[in-house]
């Protein structure tokens, strides 16, 4: 599928989970007793950990890469043989799912690194740590309620798809920075951003710790898309050693100041 901007593609590099330091932080403002509704994302494996914590009723796995589209259909592979087998207790449900979806992994030709694996079997990711968790991430695709397609997030297509759904949180990663030279398609983003906010004001909108600026002070700001709208904005910003190396880092300095300019120009207007 094309979409007005950047078509989709299949690249082997992919991002099967996340190094982002804010992700306690963001499970903890998801955290909910009682279900919500639709969440959206990009990227990996992290996304099941806040579709758990916000106790999501549905949720549409959104990434421009169909390789990353594949680590999900493992999952959901996995949860298929787990759902037609006759496991009954939740830890051994839990232990068979790792392991099919460990050779999943392998079937579909998805390289991942050693320490991910690692973490995998040991059950070391938040959703799989938690059983409740696990139990309701299983639930969700038993019915039916996960969808994945391989789509640009700032494609008018996006809007169109949800068009039904109340959106109720969605994880954009750093998909700012990627588009950072892409004008037209940044402000397309923005816009398929502002359209659900306008659908659903209290929406959760989850992004990157790489998503930041320099504002006019040279001090670390977040990006203009989602400085006002997103739940995890922080007015004063912690530099983390991540935040640090970002700043000491070249090509991310450049980065930051077409943020600058992008804000300057008027484009969070």
């Amino acid at each position: 599928m094309k979409t007005a901007f950047s078509p989709t593609y299949s690249h082997s590099e992919f991002y099967p989970d996340s190094n982002e330091t804010q992700e306690p932080e963001s499970l903890d403002i998801l955290a909910s007793e009682t279900e919500h509704g639709t969440y959206v994302g990009v990227s990996g494996l992290q996304n099941y950990s806040m579709i758990a914590a916000r106790k999501s009723t549905d949720a549409v796995f959104v990434d421009i890469n169909e390789t990353t589209c594949k680590l999900h259909r493992a999952v959901k592979a996995a949860f298929a043989e787990l759902h037609q087998s006759d496991v009954e207790t939740p830890e051994k449900q839990k232990a068979f799912f790792i392991q099919k979806f460990l050779n999943e992994l392998d079937k579909a030709g998805l390289g991942i690194s050693g320490e991910l694996k690692e973490r995998i079997q040991k059950a070391e990711l938040s959703w799989l740590q938690n059983t409740e968790h696990f139990l309701h991430v299983k639930n969700m695709f038993d019915n039916d309620r996960v969808e994945i397609i391989n789509l640009n997030l700032a494609s008018d297509a996006l809007i169109t798809h949800l068009t039904e759904r109340k959106v109720d949180a969605i994880y954009i990663s750093n998909v700012a920075d990627w588009l950072i030279e892409q004008s037209e398609e940044l402000q397309a983003l923005d816009n398929n951003l502002r359209k659900l906010a306008e659908k659903n004001p209290e929406i959760r909108i989850i992004y990157s710790d790489g998503t930041l600026r320099l504002d006019e002070t040279e001090k670390m700001n977040y990006h203009p898309i989602v400085r006002n709208i997103s739940v995890g904005y922080r007015p004063d910003i912690v530099i983390t050693p991540i935040r640090q190396g970002i700043m000491n880092n070249p090509a991310m300095l450049s980065r930051m100041i077409k943020f600058k300019t992008i804000m300057d120009t008027g484009l969070a207007n």
